[in-house]
C-alpha cells in the first residue's frame, strides 16, 4: 500500500483550495463551498498546517456574494450561543448554565439537529425563561446562514458565544456578516485546524497548549486570546452493565475515540499488555467509538478477551467511572474532559506521555503541584506507578489527593467566563507561559496512524467531494478509488487466511 506523506498531503489540499478559488470567481458557490470544506477535512484529520488565510477570505467572499449586510443597534447584555453541535459531549451546556447563571436574555441557535435528536439539551434551555430557541432547518447552507442572519438581526444581541465545528462553513460565512456583535470563538479543538479567524474578536483557549498554538501556529494576536478552562459535565444516565464480573478485581478504564491509541508503534497497547502481565487481579476497559479492529486483533492476539474488554460508546459514562479503580489517559493523544470526569469521581489518575508531544500533558488541563502529580514521561516510571496503584490501596487514595480539586468549579468558570466577556482587547493582559511545540512531532504522528491503522485517506476525499471530485479531478479520483478497493480486498483476503487457520 502507499504511504502517505506530507508532500501529497500538501499538494492535495493545495490543489482543492486552488479549485474553491477557481469556482467562487466564477460564481459556482456550492461548488466552491464543496472544495472549501474538503480542503478543511484534509488539513483538520492530519494538521500539517492550523489555519488558512484564503479559506477565510474565500468564506468572506461567500457570506457577501449570499448575505445582505445585516444593520442593527445591538441591545446591551443580550447574547447568542450559536452551536453547530447541539450535544453533551463539548461544552454546549458549560456555557448554556453560564449564561443562566447571570440571568440575561439569550437566543440558542441550533445549526444541525432536531429538537428530537437534540432533546436533553433543548429541554433545559427550554426551562429557562429568558432564553429563546431556534433550529436552522433544511440542507441549503445559504439558507440557514439567512434564517440564523433574520432571528440575530431580530434579538439584536451584543455578544456571542461561537460553538463552531472546525469545518462549519454556515456558521463562519454567518458570523462574518455580524461585526457589530462581539464574538467569542470556543476554542473546541484547540489542537487542530479549524476555520473561523475571520468572524471571530476574541477566541477562548481552555489550556496554555491551544493558546501557544494559537499564538504562534494560527498567528492570531495575543490580545484577542483569552484563557478560559472548563469543568466537566456529569450526567445521570442509568448504568448499563458490565459484559464480565468484575467482582474481587482492580479496575482501570480509559475511553476516547479510538484513533487517539494508535500511533507511536501501538504503545498505549503495549504498556496495557505489560500491566495486565504483570497483576493478575487487574482488568482494563477501554470505551469509545471509531476504528477499533486494531484493538481486537490485540485482544485476540494475546487472549486478553476476558481481561481487556472492549465497552464501546457509553452514554452512562459517569455510572462506569462509579465502577473503576484507576484511570488511564490515553497515548499519543489525551483525552483531557475524561481526565476531568476522572477528578470529579474521585479516581486515581495515571498519564504516561513523550517529551515531545507537549499536547498531552495533564497538567495542562488541571490545577496540581507538578512536582507531584502530572503526566510520566517515561515508560520504566508508568509501569512502576501503575503497578503501585493497583498492589496498594494507600497509594491509590494519596494519588486521588493529589489531584483532588483540581478542576474549576461551575462558579469558578462562571465568573471567568464573565470576566472575559467584559475585557477589550486594549486591556488583555495575559500571561500564560510560552511552551515549545513540535509540530513536525505531530504531523509524523498523525501520518504514522493513518498508514498503519486508520488508511481513511482516499475515502476522506471521496467521500467529501463526491462526483465532483471525478469531475474536476478524474485521475486522481479513479486512483483513489482503486486504492480503496484494494485496501478492502487486502482485508478480506487476511481475514480469509486468518479464517481458515482457526479452521485447520
Amino acid at each position: 500500500m502507499i504511504k502517505l506523506t506530507k508532500l501529497t498531503l500538501l499538494n492535495d489540499y493545495n490543489k482543492f483550495v486552488s479549485k474553491a478559488q477557481y469556482l467562487a470567481k466564477k460564481n459556482d458557490l456550492k461548488g466552491a463551498l464543496t472544495f472549501i470544506d474538503a480542503s478543511i477535512r484534509i488539513a483538520y484529520n492530519f494538521n500539517f498546517i492550523y489555519t488558512d488565510d484564503r479559506l477565510e477570505s474565500l468564506l468572506k467572499f461567500v457570506a457577501e456574494q449570499k448575505l445582505d449586510k445585516c444593520n442593527f443597534i445591538p441591545v446591551s447584555n443580550r447574547y447568542v450561543f450559536y452551536d453547530y453541535f447541539g450535544n453533551t459531549k463539548v461544552l454546549t451546556q458549560q456555557y448554556i448554565r453560564a449564561l443562566m447563571s447571570w440571568n440575561v436574555e439569550f437566543l440558542y441557535i441550533l445549526e444541525n439537529g432536531s429538537e428530537s435528536d437534540n432533546s436533553e439539551i433543548i429541554d433545559e434551555i427550554r426551562a429557562c425563561s429568558k432564553a429563546k430557541i431556534v433550529i436552522l432547518t433544511g440542507a441549503d447552507p445559504f439558507d440557514k446562514m439567512r434564517q440564523a442572519q433574520a432571528v440575530i438581526a431580530d434579538f439584536k444581541p451584543s455578544k456571542a458565544f461561537l460553538h463552531l465545528a472546525p469545518w462549519d462553513l454556515v456558521g463562519v460565512c454567518l458570523w462574518n456578516t455580524l461585526p457589530q456583535v462581539v464574538r467569542f470563538l470556543i476554542n473546541l479543538t484547540d489542537h487542530a485546524f479549524w476555520v473561523g479567524t475571520s468572524c471571530t474578536d476574541f477566541v477562548l483557549e481552555f489550556r496554555t497548549y491551544g493558546f501557544n498554538l494559537s499564538k504562534d501556529a494560527r498567528k492570531i494576536p495575543e490580545k484577542k486570546l483569552l484563557l478560559q478552562p472548563y469543568y466537566p459535565i456529569q450526567n445521570d444516565v442509568a448504568f448499563n452493565g458490565f459484559p464480565v464480573d468484575l467482582k474481587d478485581k482492580i479496575v482501570g478504564f480509559s475511553g476516547s475515540s479510538f484513533y487517539k491509541i494508535y500511533g507511536r508503534q501501538g504503545k498505549f497497547l503495549n504498556l496495557i499488555k505489560s500491566i495486565l502481565l504483570e497483576n493478575e487481579n487487574f482488568v482494563f476497559l477501554l470505551a469509545g467509538w471509531g476504528i477499533d479492529s486494531p484493538i481486537k486483533k490485540f485482544i485476540n492476539d494475546n487472549g486478553f478477551q476476558e481481561r481487556f474488554i472492549l465497552l464501546g460508546e457509553r452514554k452512562d459514562i459517569d455510572q462506569v467511572f462509579k465502577r473503576i479503580d484507576i484511570f488511564i489517559n490515553t497515548y499519543p493523544f489525551i483525552g483531557g474532559l475524561m481526565t476531568q470526569l476522572a477528578v470529579k469521581n474521585n479516581k486515581a489518575i495515571a498519564s504516561y506521555t513523550s517529551k515531545d508531544l507537549t499536547f498531552n500533558f495533564i497538567e495542562d488541563f488541571l490545577t496540581i503541584d507538578r512536582k507531584k502529580a502530572g503526566s510520566i514521561k517515561d515508560e520504566t516510571s508508568f509501569l512502576l506507578e501503575m503497578n503501585n496503584l493497583i498492589r496498594d490501596i494507600n497509594y491509590r487514595n494519596k494519588n486521588i489527593q493529589l489531584y483532588s480539586g483540581s478542576i474549576p468549579s461551575v462558579q469558578d468558570f462562571n465568573d471567568t467566563l464573565w470576566m472575559n466577556c467584559n475585557i477589550s482587547y486594549d486591556n488583555n493582559v495575559n500571561n500564560v507561559p510560552s511552551i515549545e511545540i513540535n509540530y513536525e512531532a505531530i504531523l509524523g504522528l498523525y501520518l504514522e496512524v493513518e498508514n498503519d491503522f486508520l488508511k481513511i485517506y482516499q475515502k476522506l476525499k471521496l467521500v467529501n467531494l463526491k462526483f465532483l471530485y471525478f469531475r474536476y479531478f478524474p485521475i486522481s479520483a479513479i486512483r483513489s478509488i482503486f486504492l480503496v478497493l484494494l485496501l478492502d480486498f487486502k482485508t478480506v483476503k487476511r481475514n480469509f487466511k486468518d479464517l481458515i487457520k482457526k479452521l485447520i
